[in-house]
């Protein structure tokens, strides 16, 4: 794998750690699970904002951080991590603020990992 400036969204040590020797043959295979299930999960706190339901937030929320830390996604991590705490306490209208970077760092993060795949190419 190529080295990437300090902007780059992914840790490629955790994503190194994650795929091991098996990189080239796994990432593949990881990559597009995870975008799948991403955009699915985005979706799913997106709409526990727009219906005011805390646990749905909450849920989607840790699935998408450990979804995330294992590939390498350490901020989406951090801030799906703070996303789930806000929706065990129900804050909602603090956690749309964080929803919205969140939604950011997911689309940099998810042109970062294509980039990666079509570096396979």
């Amino acid at each position: 794998m190529t080295s990437h400036s300090e902007t780059w969204p992914i840790d490629m040590a955790v994503l190194a750690e994650t795929a091991g020797s098996n990189a080239p043959r796994l990432l593949p295979q990881l990559i597009p699970i995870f975008l799948e299930d991403g955009d699915v999960l985005v979706s799913q706190m997106a709409q526990a904002l727009k219906m005011d339901d805390a646990n749905q937030l909450r849920q989607a929320a840790h699935r998408l951080k450990g979804n995330s830390a294992s590939l390498g996604a350490v901020t989406i991590a951090r801030m799906t991590s703070k996303l789930e705490n806000l929706g065990k306490a129900g804050e909602l209208a603090t956690a749309v603020q964080t929803f919205a970077l969140l939604s950011e760092e997911y689309n940099n993060v998810k042109a970062a990992l294509l980039a990666l795949l079509n570096q396979g190419d």
